[in-house]
C-alpha cells in the first residue's frame, strides 16, 4: 500500500484495491508518512 501511495495513487483507490470500507483504515498501514527521524530519537529520554 505505501508503495501505490508514494507513487501519487490516491487514497481512496488504494483503500478500494485493500478492500478497507473506511480511508482510517488505509491510512492506518500506510508506512510511508510516520519516518522516524533523529530529532524524534533525540527526545526520547530514557
Amino acid at each position: 500500500m505505501t508503495d501505490l501511495l508514494f507513487q501519487d495513487v490516491s487514497l481512496e483507490d488504494v483503500q478500494y484495491l485493500a478492500g478497507h470500507a473506511k480511508t482510517k483504515t488505509t491510512q492506518i498501514y500506510d508506512r510511508g508518512r510516520r519516518r522516524v527521524t533523529h530529532n524524534i530519537v533525540e527526545r526520547i529520554s530514557v
